[in-house]
C-alpha cells in the first residue's frame, strides 16, 4: 500500500513540475509581446529576426544541462536536482521581468537560457525516475508526463493573453503592438510568473520521490549487433557473471561510453536531430506565421492554447502507441505525418485561413510531441535507467548541432 502511494504521489509531483517547465513552450504567444515591449522601451531595432535566437540558446542550455542532470540525480537524487531547477526556472522569470527594460541579450540570457536550463535538469530526471516506479508502463508514463508538460501551455497562454491583452488589442501593420498601457504589464506578468512556479516547484519536490529499486552495477559486453552478450553485476563486492544471447534476468545498465559507441545510439542521434527540426521551429514561429495574414490575436491565442491541449492528447496517445508497437515503426508514423503537414503548411494563407491554419496547427502540435514522448523510453529501454538521462541529453545533441 505503501509502495502504491508512493508510486502515484512520485507520477503527480512529476507532473506538476513538468506543468511548470511546460510553460516555456508558450514562447510563440509571448515572442509578440516581448519583442513589441523591447521595441518601445530598450530598442527600435529589435524585431521578430532576433526572436530565432531563443530557440538554438534554449536548446542548447536544455541539452547540456540534460547531461549534467544525469550527473546530479545519480549523486543527490531526483529531488534535490527537482528543487535546485525549480530554484532556477522561477528565479528565470523574476530577472526576465529585469531584463525587458535593458536590452534583447538580456532577456535572452534570462528568458532562454537560464529557464531552460532549469527545464534541462527536470525534464528527462522526473521522467526516468517515474519509468523506475513503472517499469511495465514506459511508453504510457513518459507520454503522460510529456502530455502534461504541453499541456500546461494551454493554461499559462490563457493566462498571458488574457492578462495582457483582455480588450483584443490589434498589432499593427509589421505584426508589433504600440499599445502603451497594455505594453507596461509585460515585466509585471513575468513577476506573476515567477510567484506561481516557485509555488508549483515546492509542491511538485514535496510529492516525488527517488525510485527504492535496488542499482547493480554492469559492465557489458556486445556482439557486432550490439546486442548484449554477458553481462558482470555487482553486488556489495560480491561479482557475479550472467551469459545470455537473448535477455537478462536484469536490465542491462550501458555505460554512457560504450553507449555512445553503439550503432543504435548513432541511429538516434541522427534520427532526432532531423525529427524535432520542424517541432521546434512550429513552436516559437507559428503565431508569427498567423499574424502575418491573420490579423485576429484573441483568435490565434486560442488556436495556440487549444493546439497545446492537442499536444497533450498527442503524448498520451503516442506513449500507449510506442508500448503497443515497436519504436521504429513509431517514429516512421510520427515523421510522415510532421514532414507532410510542414510541407503543405504554406496552403493556410492561401484558402479559408483561419480554419486551415487552425487544422494544420493541431495536426503538427499532435503529431510534435510523440517525438519526445517516444526517445526517452527508448534510450531507457535499450541502456538501462542508472545513465539514461545523461545518454538522452547526447542524443539531444542533435537538435544542437543543425541549428
Amino acid at each position: 500500500m505503501a509502495l502504491r502511494v508512493k508510486q502515484l504521489s512520485t507520477l503527480v509531483g512529476s507532473c506538476v513540475l513538468h506543468l511548470m517547465v511546460g510553460s516555456g513552450n508558450t514562447l510563440a504567444n509571448l515572442n509578440t509581446y516581448m519583442t513589441s515591449y523591447l521595441r518601445q522601451k530598450a530598442s527600435r531595432d529589435a524585431n521578430f529576426g532576433e526572436s530565432v535566437w531563443y530557440t538554438p540558446v534554449g536548446v542548447t542550455a536544455f541539452t547540456l544541462f540534460t547531461i549534467i542532470s544525469g550527473f546530479i540525480v545519480n549523486k543527490m537524487g531526483t529531488r534535490v536536482t527537482c528543487l535546485l531547477a525549480a530554484v532556477v526556472f522561477s528565479g528565470s522569470m523574476a530577472l526576465t521581468s529585469l531584463a525587458l527594460d535593458n536590452s534583447f541579450i538580456m532577456v535572452l540570457m534570462s528568458y532562454a537560457l537560464m529557464a531552460q536550463i532549469g527545464n534541462g535538469l527536470i525534464y528527462s530526471s522526473v521522467i526516468v525516475n517515474c519509468i523506475k516506479w513503472f517499469p511495465n508502463n514506459k511508453g504510457l508514463v513518459a507520454g503522460v508526463i510529456t502530455g502534461i508538460n504541453a499541456f500546461s501551455s494551454f493554461i499559462f497562454t490563457q493566462i498571458q493573453t488574457f492578462y495582457l491583452n483582455p480588450n483584443n488589442v490589434k498589432p499593427n501593420s509589421d505584426g508589433y503592438f504600440d499599445e502603451t498601457e497594455m505594453l507596461s504589464k509585460v515585466p509585471k506578468l513575468f513577476n506573476l510568473l515567477s510567484g506561481i512556479y516557485a509555488v508549483m516547484g515546492l509542491i511538485g519536490v514535496c510529492l516525488i520521490f527517488d525510485s527504492e529499486e535496488p542499482r547493480p552495477n554492469h559492465t557489458v559486453q556486445t556482439d557486432p549487433n550490439d546486442n548484449p552478450i554477458s553481462t558482470s553485476m555487482n553486488f556489495d563486492d560480491n561479482e557475479i557473471l550472467v551469459t545470455t544471447t537473448t535477455h537478462s534476468v536484469f536490465q542491462t545498465q550501458y555505460s554512457i561510453r560504450h553507449a555512445i559507441n553503439t550503432r543504435f545510439f548513432t541511429m538516434l542521434w541522427f534520427t532526432f536531430a532531423f525529427s524535432t527540426q520542424s517541432v521546434y521551429f512550429i513552436n516559437s514561429m507559428i503565431k508569427a506565421f498567423g499574424q502575418s495574414y491573420i490579423n485576429d490575436d484573441h483568435y490565434l491565442s486560442v488556436i495556440l492554447a487549444f493546439s497545446f491541449v492537442a499536444n497533450g492528447i498527442g503524448g498520451v496517445f503516442w506513449g500507449k502507441v510506442l508500448d503497443l508497437l515497436k519504436f521504429r515503426d513509431t517514429i516512421i508514423v510520427i515523421n510522415g505525418i510532421l514532414a507532410t503537414s510542414t510541407f503543405s503548411l504554406i496552403i493556410s494563407s492561401f484558402f479559408c485561413q483561419k480554419l486551415f491554419f487552425a487544422i494544420w496547427d493541431f495536426v503538427l502540435f499532435f503529431a510534435g510531441v510523440g517525438v519526445f514522448a517516444s526517445y526517452l523510453p527508448e534510450v531507457v529501454r535499450k541502456f538501462g535507467d542508472t545513465n539514461a538521462i545523461t545518454i538522452y541529453g547526447l542524443i539531444h545533441t542533435g537538435p544542437v548541432s543543425t541549428k
